[in-house]
């Protein structure tokens, strides 16, 4: 391929990945949530794929670069076209229109519009052309081009045969060169107008200096009654020197003024983050304290399964996606990293980035066959026992911060059957449209007229959120939200033949909901329940850290024995016990 070829194929990829209704066509997927798609598909083929083939010299020229290019929509088409998701194969029709006419015409210039037509006499643009140049008229500003020629050069007339002299024909060499010339002229002010309101204000160190002319304003040099400074015309303000020296009043006003523009330069943070700033018990250095003896504890406690929480999610094969999921992702480095910087207001701001890391877990990686769900509901449970311990019961009986469900764990559980249910015709996940924002899978935009009939969107994600952030106080709250999801779904695409592969998932969801939700109200209502219930409302008062085990502290006995120190007098290295009693 050649280094031209290989630009424009480079351009054609660019302007793909541009278009917003190719969201679906953008990453690989799992194949596992489609089953059947290998016995139609024989080459799987998405952008990125082609992106790398295309960077690694694969395509040999840009015929065989546009076969991939258009087999990421035609596969689209040969396996939606006759399914419930034929929404998706017309999606992939049009960008598959899209591809082609990018394909054609990407890299072509344009003559921009109007700059290389011919200007034509129209009302409001008239050409008049007179001897000696050409004037063009448009609305009250004249601009006028003067073509300046040769200047006439007359000559005293010939007596007989006299002979020119050298004084003339030095004279007929002079000939004035063409001159081009631009008159942009004002247009007219009435009789009895103010200029000084027309032109712009003077600055404040100019002096005004009165003029003869009848259209002008006279300055008087002292201004009588509301005087703005000293000798100053009305309308200018004084110089910054004057405008310091305020009262207290305009200080007041100016800070009122300039905080409403520094409240718009303010990030906008997620509605649970500035609910933890603004309630919760102040950040204070002891707390902070306590607040480094959590990370430290979780990290020494779950020193195996930690590890994938300590940094941020980096993996670029699932980066991208990871981000258009997760709209705030967090994780222990970034956390502690804002301890030292002081960027925690509140304790429960802390909380509530620490339950964050999580709940974004669990809300990215749902399948059940995930080996990272249990361990982000082990990791979390450790969290919630040390900062009972070093966070809430040093604080006690002020409530540092909001509480998770006492049953959060039961109602994790009803998620993942839901999760874990799958549709009959393909086996694919019925769960799958309700994972995340609706916008998530239009694009980033809302469906037409979805905002008129869905007043609260919702989504198992948000309530997967909402869940391990403490926001529910019962589980009424948390079946509200769950069933919202599915009602939104009925309330838009009920009645809509588009829809009815949707309507019938949301039905079947709401079913087993149903069942889960009795059996967990259930539960609650009985003995094991009630005993749940009261061991979450004493957890401060009853909580306590497991003791670590014998050969953990044998083993930092051993490291610490093993340690060296270099005596400042002697020079000499020596092991760390012989300075211990």
């Amino acid at each position: 391929m050649t280094p031209e070829d290989l630009r424009h194929c480079q351009n054609v990829v660019k302007a793909l990945r541009k278009e917003k209704n190719n969201y679906l066509f953008l990453e690989p997927f799992d194949l596992t949530q489609v089953p059947g798609y290998t016995d139609v598909v024989k080459k799987v083929m998405d952008i990125s794929t082609l992106s790398k083939n295309l960077d690694a010299g694969v395509y040999p020229d840009r015929e065989a670069f546009s076969k991939d290019c258009f087999l990421i929509y035609e596969n689209a088409i040969a396996y939606h076209g006759t399914r419930p998701t034929a929404w998706i194969a017309d999606l992939a029709k049009s960008m598959l229109k899209i591809a082609k006419d990018k394909y054609s015409n990407v890299g072509k210039k344009k003559d921009p519009s109007g700059k290389n037509k011919k200007l034509l006499p129209t009302k409001k643009n008239k050409k008049v052309f007179s001897e000696g140049g050409t004037t063009t008229e448009s609305g009250g500003t004249k601009l006028k081009l003067k073509l300046g020629g040769p200047a006439k050069i007359t000559k005293p007339p010939i007596q007989g045969k006299q002979a020119p002299s050298i004084a003339d024909e030095k004279e007929d060499k002079k000939v004035k060169k063409p001159r081009l010339t631009l008159k942009l002229g004002k247009p007219k002010t009435p009789e009895g107008t103010n200029v000084a309101k027309s032109s712009p204000k003077p600055s404040p160190k100019a002096s005004p200096k009165p003029t003869s002319s009848s259209n002008t304003s006279k300055v008087s040099p002292k201004v009588v009654g509301n005087s703005r400074g000293k000798e100053l015309p009305k309308g200018v303000a004084p110089p910054k020197a004057e405008q310091k020296k305020g009262t207290k009043k305009t200080t007041a006003k100016r800070k009122a003024t300039d905080g409403s523009v520094t409240k718009s330069k303010k990030i906008k943070l997620s509605a649970a983050t500035s609910q933890a700033n603004r309630g919760g018990v102040v950040m204070n250095s002891t707390r902070q304290v306590q607040c480094v003896k959590v990370l430290n504890g979780l990290k020494h406690r779950q020193s195996q399964s930690i590890a994938v929480f300590l940094q941020p999610v980096s993996d670029k094969t699932i980066v991208k996606d990871y981000k258009s999921k997760i709209e705030y992702p967090m994780d222990l480095g970034t956390m502690q990293a804002k301890l030292e910087r002081n960027e925690y207001p509140t304790v429960s701001a802390f909380v509530y980035d620490l339950r964050r890391i999580f709940s974004n877990c669990l809300r990215y990686n749902t399948s059940l066959k995930d080996a990272f769900r249990p361990v982000a509901v082990d990791v979390l449970t450790t969290a919630e026992q040390l900062m009972t311990v070093f966070l809430a019961q040093p604080e006690y009986p002020t409530s540092v911060y909001p509480p998770l469900l006492f049953c959060w764990k039961l109602c994790l559980s009803v998620l993942d059957t839901l999760y874990n249910l799958t549709n009959p015709e393909d086996g694919a996940a019925t769960a799958l449209y309700f994972l995340y924002p609706v916008t998530h899978y239009c694009g980033g935009q809302y469906p037409p007229g979805y905002l008129e009939k869905v007043k609260k969107p919702m989504d198992f994600g948000t309530v997967t959120k909402q869940l391990l952030e403490g926001q529910y106080t019962s589980v009424e709250q948390f079946e509200a939200d769950c069933r919202l999801v599915l009602d939104n779904c009925i309330a838009y695409y009920g009645g809509r033949e588009d829809g009815k592969m949707l309507t019938d998932q949301a039905n079947r969801l709401s079913a087993v909901l149903q069942q889960q939700m009795t059996a967990l109200k259930k539960y609650i209502k009985a003995p094991p329940g009630e005993a749940l219930r009261r061991a979450a409302q004493n957890a401060v008062n009853t909580t306590s850290l497991p003791k670590p085990p014998i050969h953990l502290l044998q083993g930092i006995l051993d490291e610490l024995r093993s340690l060296k120190y270099t005596d400042k007098a002697t020079k000499v290295k020596k092991p760390s016990r012989d300075g211990c009693l």
